[in-house]
């Protein structure tokens, strides 16, 4: 009984395994076709402008250039997420310290990573989108903050699953539009709705960020709760 019990827990393993690695396929799928909708649109104005507002058309092919380079940081990522077994091996918390250390380190800064409550299941699309949200806040203060200091702390609650990455980077004015081709805060946010979470960013110039994500427990260990690719 116990062999068999072995055996059909593999199974049920391999299976959630392949069914995480079909949506990590179906998400990369539809990142890059809505990337390459919005590049078609500016490569088209380009083209559209070059010869009687050639300033506006240099605009285009500049943002274009922008989208591309994220649509390909964003398939290298979901291609990485296809290709790790860092969620299947060693959990949410594993997996938060083997991809953000490195980016903390590239950047000169001290890494720490902290876990309140107690830790329960989370439904694999859900661990994929608080990795994604986290690995993209800590990019984004290694790029742009300079920071000495980033801190990720992820909490258990019975209500709430929360996520709050903090550095003592340069900062940066919330109420200031985001720079033209900048698509990291607009990246988490678009993974906390699917969540059905909240997203608080707490920010001021020379006073380090503070992103703070809230997601009901519910959604949080249902596999169905935050469908990618609706």
């Amino acid at each position: 009984m116990t062999e068999q019990t072995r055996i059909i827990g593999t199974q049920i393993e391999r299976s959630a395994v392949k069914d995480e690695r079909e949506r990590i396929a179906r998400e990369l799928h539809d990142t890059i076709e809505q990337e390459l909708a919005g590049l078609s649109i500016q490569l088209r104005n380009a083209r559209q402008r070059i010869a009687t507002a050639p300033e506006q058309a240099s605009r285009s092919l500049g943002l274009a250039e922008q989208m591309l380079r994220h649509c390909r940081e964003e398939a290298r990522t979901s291609i990485r997420d296809l290709r790790s077994t860092a969620l299947e091996l060693r959990g949410l918390h594993g997996a938060l310290e083997e991809m953000l250390t490195p980016l903390a380190t590239e950047a000169g800064a001290h890494f720490s990573l902290e876990v309140k409550g107690e830790p329960y299941h989370l439904a694999g699309p859900s661990e994929i989108h608080l990795l994604r949200i986290a690995h993209e806040a800590v990019a984004n203060a290694a790029r742009h903050a300079s920071p000495r200091l980033i801190q990720v702390t992820i909490e258990f609650t019975p209500e709430t699953v929360s996520l709050e990455i903090e550095d003592d980077g340069c900062g940066f004015d919330t109420d200031a539009p985001a720079p033209r081709g900048h698509f990291g805060m607009l990246g988490i946010r678009e993974r906390v709705n699917k969540l059905q979470g909240t997203l608080q960013t707490h920010s001021e110039p020379g006073k380090g960020t503070r992103i703070h994500v809230v997601v009901p427990s519910e959604v949080a260990k249902r596999s169905n709760g935050s469908t990618p690719h609706s």
